[in-house]
């Protein structure tokens, strides 16, 4: 019978978990003032507009050029006070870059690059109210990863695993495999149907205390020195430290003929997965 686990997921760093949804430019203001981003339904502040409002807006729309997109950006800017929606705090940094944007001259070429670059991937997200969870398939692919990170350091075996737990060093890392997916197999003793992580579940976790999202710049960071990384920096929203998540996992005990040779157990998959993340949060 499966054991259920309670589980609270208290956010350490600040995470961005895509989902392919994305705040873009023309649904959303900024209160520079307040440091909210309001997203906000389109025909619904079309439908709250007085006439001459509309008429503007419709002119706007109707050259459906890359100059008009700042246009109605300016458009949305002026009418800020009226519109309502979903809030987020947003960094200074974000604000700034959103105001000069704003500001563009009507320039083709140079609007192309800008425009691009200023839309906002999301945290997953419930589309009923709003609020960020952390997704199941994200937790266990997070899980998992762990795991196999110190089973590979433990050679794959049982008794590598009590060699690490116990501070020491396993005589036979397994080193230097370039194919993830076999050395997968051969970590876990099995592929597919007889791959112990079948028999994990893990649950969506659904917000609990303080759950509290900004929008801010993803920097590149390199992991072995000092400094900045290559290539662009990306606006993202992220779940900020301190938010609290609750779900379940439960770990199944394989049925007898289903060829997993190394099942999943509760004390070691956690013991070995928080060895490896703590060494990668310090």
């Amino acid at each position: 019978m499966a054991e259920a686990i309670r589980a609270r997921l208290h956010v350490l760093s600040p995470v961005h978990i895509g989902c392919g949804d994305e705040y873009e430019p023309t649904s959303f203001v900024i209160h520079h003032d307040q440091k909210r981003l309001i997203s906000f339904d389109m025909f619904r502040f079309f439908d709250g507009l007085d006439d001459d409002a509309r008429k503007t807006m419709t002119r706007i729309a109707g050259k459906g050029t890359l100059a008009s997109i700042i246009e109605l950006y300016r458009f949305i800017f002026s009418q800020r006070s009226n519109i309502t929606g979903w809030d987020v705090e947003i960094s200074d940094s974000v604000i700034t870059r959103y105001l000069k944007v704003k500001e563009l001259p009507l320039d083709e070429r140079r609007l192309q690059q800008e425009l691009n670059n200023f839309h906002i991937p999301r945290t997953a997200y419930n589309a009923l109210d709003n609020r960020p969870y952390i997704p199941g398939s994200s937790l266990k692919g997070s899980i998992r990863t762990g795991y196999l990170s110190l089973l590979a350091r433990a050679g794959g075996t049982r008794h590598g695993i009590e060699t690490i737990l116990s501070g020491g060093q396993p005589p036979n890392p397994v080193t230097r495999q370039t194919n993830a997916r076999k050395l997968e197999e051969q970590l876990l003793g099995g592929k597919f149907d007889t791959d112990p992580f079948r028999m994990v579940k893990v649950s969506d976790l659904s917000p609990a205390e303080n759950v509290r999202t900004r929008i801010l710049y993803g920097i590149n960071r390199k992991k072995s020195e000092v400094g900045a990384g290559r290539g662009v920096p990306q606006i993202l929203e992220v779940i900020l430290p301190g938010s609290i998540f609750e779900g379940v996992i439960s770990i199944e005990p394989p049925l007898n003929g289903s060829g997993i040779r190394m099942p999943v157990e509760k004390e070691k998959l956690f013991s070995l997965v928080q060895k490896h993340y703590a060494k990668v949060y310090n």
